[in-house]
């Protein structure tokens, strides 16, 4: 029974230590900017063997042909 606050203390240090270099390494990786749109970060997932990545690809073009059929009915006149 005496174990138990040992091993709580020594988790919460150890937990506390490991923390701080990650956050700065997130930082880091958020001030890069992009080079890649999420368009073109979509359809290159959607070109992997991931399983499920031909789904986004089928979004994306059920996407465009919806766009394409707005930009058609907007294009009309009354």
């Amino acid at each position: 029974m005496r174990l138990v606050p040992w091993v709580a203390s020594a988790w919460v240090l150890l937990s506390a230590c490991g923390r701080g270099p990650r956050a700065e390494a997130v930082a880091a990786d958020s001030a890069r900017p992009d080079t890649m749109t999420t368009r073109e970060r979509h359809e290159a997932l959607s070109r992997t063997a991931i399983p499920g990545a031909g789904g986004i690809g089928r979004a994306l073009q059920a996407a465009d042909s919806a766009s394409s059929r707005v930009r058609q009915l907007d294009s009309l006149t009354p």
